[in-house]
C-alpha cells in the first residue's frame, strides 16, 4: 500500500481523531471570526463585562491549542508512519515526497493567491511576489513575513521542515543518504534557526506515540493525560495577553510543552478500539465530523481570507444581535467558500498524485533505458 493512502486508511479506522480534528479546525475558525464581529472585550460597554461574556470571548481563543492539536496529529500519523516505514526498511524517499507535496500545495498554492488577491483588491495592498512564492513553498517565517491575510499559513511553514526533517532523517537512516539529503537537512536546519525549533519537539513527540506500543491501563494513563491537557489549555491562556482576565506572563514554550504532553497521553484513547468502535456505530457522529476532518486542511487555509473580504462590508462592534449574527454569517461564509475550494481542490489530489506517481516512473524508466 503507497504511504499516502495507507497514512489515509489509517486515518480512518479513527473516528476519534476525525472528532479531534473536527473540532480544532473550528475553533480556530471561531476566533478568527470573532475578531471580525466583535471588538477588544476592553472596548466593550461596562455593562457587557460579565461571567457569560467572559466565558463567550475565552471559549473563542483556543485557536492556539487547536494548531497544537493539529501538530501532534500530524506527527502522529505521518511521523510515525515514517517510524515503522524505516523499521522495515521500506522507506521510500520518492513516494514519501510526491505524497507530501501533493498534500500541502494543491490547496496551499490557491489559498497564496487568495490571499493575494484580498489584500490587493480589498485592501488596496501592493502584491509582493516574492512573499507569495515564499508563502507558497514554506518558506514565510523564514526568508518572508506570512501573508497578512492569511495568517494561519504561519503553520504550513512548520508542517513543510517537519516533513522535509523527518523524510530526510528517514533515509539516512536506512542507508539511502547522498549529499541531496545532507543538503535537505541543512536547510531544515537554517529554517529552524528562523523559526521556533520548540515546536519540532511537539510533532516529534506524536509521532513517538504512534511508533510505541499501546499502555495495558488506558483509562488511567487517558486521564493522567486529560488532568495534564486541561493544564496545559490553563497555561496557555496565562501565557496569552487577555483583556477578560489576568495574564501571568507564563513561559510560552513551556505551556505548550505541558498542553503536548498531555495531548500525547491521551492519544492512546483516541485510538482505541472500543471508542472508534463506538462511534463508527454512530453515524450522526461519524459523518459530519468525517468530512469536517476531511476538510479541515482546506478550511484551516481559505477560511481568513474569506473572513478578510466580509470586513469590508461588516465592522467589529459590541456583543448585540446583529453582531451574533455577523458571527455565524462569517463562520458560514467560512464553512461554504472552504466546502467549495475543497471539492474543487483538495479532494481531487488523489488522483493527481497517482498520476504523477505513474509519470515520474515511467520517466525514470525511459531513462535507464536510454543507450550510453
Amino acid at each position: 500500500m503507497p504511504a499516502e493512502s495507507s497514512i489515509a486508511h489509517r486515518a480512518a479506522q479513527y473516528p476519534a481523531l476525525d472528532v479531534v480534528r473536527g473540532i480544532a479546525a473550528m475553533l480556530v475558525v471561531v476566533e478568527h471570526t470573532r475578531s471580525m464581529a466583535w471588538v477588544s472585550f476592553s472596548a466593550l460597554p461596562a455593562a457587557q463585562h460579565t461571567t457569560i461574556t467572559k466565558l463567550i470571548f475565552l471559549s473563542t481563543r483556543l485557536g492556539q491549542e487547536a494548531v497544537l492539536a493539529f501538530f501532534m496529529l500530524s506527527g502522529f500519523l505521518v511521523g510515525g508512519q515514517v517510524i515503522r516505514q524505516a523499521r522495515e526498511k521500506r522507506f521510500d524517499l520518492h513516494n514519501y515526497a510526491i505524497d507530501r507535496c501533493c498534500r500541502i500545495l494543491p490547496p496551499l498554492l490557491p489559498a497564496a493567491l487568495f490571499a493575494a488577491f484580498v489584500g490587493c483588491i480589498g485592501y488596496g495592498q501592493e502584491v509582493d511576489v516574492w512573499q507569495v512564492v515564499c508563502n507558497m513553498t514554506g518558506l514565510n517565517g523564514v526568508l518572508a513575513t506570512t501573508l497578512p491575510f492569511d495568517a494561519p499559513l504561519w503553520s504550513l511553514a512548520y508542517e513543510t521542515w517537519f516533513y522535509v526533517l523527518a523524510g530526510a532523517l528517514a533515509a539516512i537512516g536506512i542507508g539511502r543518504g547522498n549529499m541531496g539529503l545532507m543538503f535537505a537537512l541543512l536547510a531544515a536546519m537554517l529554517a529552524f534557526c528562523r523559526l521556533d525549533a520548540s515546536l519540532i519537539l511537539i510533532w516529534i513527540a506524536g509521532a513517538c506515540v504512534s511508533a510505541l506500543p499501546r499502555p495495558r491501563r488506558t483509562s488511567l494513563v487517558s486521564l493522567a493525560g486529560a488532568c495534564i491537557l486541561i493544564g496545559g489549555v490553563y497555561a496557555l491562556q496565562l501565557a496569552r495577553p487577555s483583556q477578560s482576565f489576568t495574564t501571568s506572563g507564563f513561559p510560552i514554550s513551556l505551556a505548550r510543552g505541558i498542553f503536548a504532553a498531555g495531548f500525547a497521553l491521551l492519544l492512546p484513547l483516541l485510538v482505541s478500539s472500543p471508542l472508534n468502535a463506538a462511534l463508527s456505530r454512530r453515524a450522526w457522529v461519524r459523518r459530519p465530523f468525517g468530512f469536517l476532518a476531511a476538510m479541515s486542511y482546506t478550511l484551516y487555509l481559505f477560511h481568513y481570507p474569506t473572513l478578510g473580504l466580509l470586513e469590508l462590508r461588516f465592522s467589529p462592534s459590541a456583543v448585540s444581535g446583529r453582531s451574533i449574527g455577523v458571527f455565524g454569517s462569517g463562520v458560514v461564509a467560512a464553512l461554504l467558500i472552504s466546502a467549495g475550494m475543497y471539492f474543487l481542490v483538495e479532494r481531487n489530489t488523489p488522483h493527481f498524485r497517482r498520476w504523477l506517481r505513474r509519470k515520474t516512473s515511467r520517466d525514470a524508466r525511459e531513462l535507464a533505458e536510454m543507450p550510453t
